[in-house]
């Protein structure tokens, strides 16, 4: 069994929805999902994985110190949906191995 940092990745998740929440402000006409875990687990939904898309970039550009650990989450999403069709994809069901490496917990 290994051990996982989870609260390296629930700051990541925070800033994420924190900065999801201002992308929605800032842009009226979108369709909103209430939460990051909505847009996650709906992102198959074509318009759900074009808001998922377009709120990485807004992130990232708000954000870019997060860019990494953006497209490592993203990357991560994709594989979760190649395995499951309805993966866990939740806060507290991801960390960070000792090297760093983003892990999920349970799919």
């Amino acid at each position: 069994m290994e051990k996982l940092n989870t609260s390296k990745f629930t700051k990541l998740w925070y800033e994420i929805e924190s900065e999801m929440y201002l992308f929605y402000k800032n842009s009226p006409t979108l369709d909103k999902e209430g939460s990051l875990e909505g847009i996650v687990k709906y992102i198959k939904e074509p318009k759900v994985k074009k808001q998922w898309e377009e709120l990485l970039i807004y992130v990232k550009k708000e954000k870019p110190e997060l860019s990494k650990s953006i497209d490592e989450f993203s990357k991560m999403v994709n594989e979760l949906y190649k395995i499951k069709t309805n993966p866990d994809i939740r806060k507290y069901n991801f960390g960070y191995d000792n090297n760093g490496v983003l892990k999920c917990l349970d799919i």
